[in-house]
């Protein structure tokens, strides 16, 4: 009797050690560093989300750490999904978007694009609105599409199609003065621990001076700076009858730059500083439009 006993308490204590060994070593075990380290390791975004869903703490380790999403966002260029363009006819107020060849897109990216709003139907849900808005693209920055519509009074919208995100009712950023589509422009924001966050900024202008408006997403409102007066100083005199003296802007590198019509010069917001500056062109440049 007494060795049956002593049998079966080994045996338990035999189990207890497999049963602690084999939890010890379960994934759900890991810590965040190594787990991350895997993480690292997955082809794309796409299954990415997929085991980061699986668990809250797989979640959290993801969300908590902005240089991990920074790492991995450096080893995986971002795919193109395709192309948006303006729609002129009447009867279609919004952009179209063109996929992607699909021959050439992973297919975790095809199904996240079939699960989106590309079609951006979101938009045309507006009941303050007796008919459907007509939106115009002014600017794609980091999965959002900034979308204007002028006919309001001039209205931003911002929209991520793949997890079909809308914020709506941004105003202008500048009243009463020259402003144009093409001189909004989005920017990433400078907070690592919000990737959902944005800035956005509107140049103005009269017939000699700038100034800029900034948009941040964390305060939903703008921050309108003093004007620049010596730009005028900067660029020789243009044409009286161009009332809009600047080209279309570019961003790049921290800085949005717009050429000035008929000369021979660049004005630039440092997008950091907010400081104007005025670059004189290289001769090869001085013929090109834009």
């Amino acid at each position: 009797m007494a060795g049956g006993r002593q049998r079966r308490r080994r045996r338990r204590r035999r189990k207890s050690r497999q049963q602690a060994a084999a939890t010890a070593t379960h994934v759900s075990f890991l810590g965040d560093d190594l787990l991350l380290e895997i993480f690292l390791r997955l082809p794309s975004l796409a299954t990415l989300v997929r085991p980061a869903c699986t668990c809250p703490a797989w979640r959290r380790a993801v969300a908590s750490s902005p240089p991990f999403r920074r790492r991995f966002s450096a080893l995986r260029p971002a795919p193109l999904l395709g192309l948006f363009a303006d729609n002129d006819c009447i009867r279609l107020p919004l952009p179209i978007f063109t996929a992607a060849d699909s021959n050439d897109v992973d297919p975790d990216v095809l199904a996240a694009i079939r699960g989106g709003d590309f079609g951006l139907a979101s938009l045309l849900q507006d009941g303050d609105a007796p008919e459907p808005r007509r939106w115009n693209v002014a600017c794609c920055r980091d999965g959002y599409l900034l979308l204007a519509e002028w006919d309001a009074g001039v209205l931003l919208a911002m929209v991520n199609p793949l997890p079909r995100r809308r914020l709506n009712g941004i105003a202008a950023g500048c009243r009463g003065y020259l402003t144009c589509l093409r001189n909004v422009h989005g920017l990433s924001s400078d907070e690592d621990e919000d990737p959902m966050a944005f800035r956005l900024i509107w140049l103005c202008h009269d017939e000699s001076r700038v100034r800029a408006a900034v948009f941040s997403s964390d305060t939903w409102g703008w921050r309108v700076l003093p004007w620049v007066d010596d730009v005028e100083a900067r660029t020789p005199p243009y044409d009286e009858d161009v009332t809009d003296w600047l080209h279309p802007g570019t961003e790049a590198n921290g800085l949005v730059c717009w050429r000035v019509r008929n000369q021979e010069r660049v004005l630039a917001v440092n997008t950091r500083t907010m400081a104007f500056s005025v670059w004189e062109l290289p001769p090869p440049c001085w013929q090109l439009e834009g």
